[in-house]
């Protein structure tokens, strides 16, 4: 019923790869947003409309590799929006 062969904890083992293949996960869309925010605005368009533009894209880079249900990345984006205005 249950296995007695040992798991292996550790950067080769079962759950170092987890965390590493998580990680990238959660940082691609911070990467994706932060990057646009940290450039200067175009000419016409105002700063606050490009931080917008910066977390709507993090928003859909993170829909697409899903570190987090849709859902709960649907609030976080909202969020981040309602603080950076």
């Amino acid at each position: 019923m249950y296995s007695t062969r040992p798991v292996r904890i550790g950067p080769g083992g079962f759950f170092g790869r987890a965390i590493v293949k998580s990680s990238w996960k959660a940082l691609l869309p911070l990467l994706v947003a932060v990057v646009p925010a940290l450039m200067p605005a175009p000419d016409g368009l105002p700063q606050h409309a490009w931080y917008c533009f910066a977390i709507f894209a993090g928003v859909i880079v993170a829909l697409m590799v899903e570190p987090l249900p849709g859902a709960a990345i649907g609030v976080i984006g909202v969020t981040w929006t309602a603080m950076a205005n």
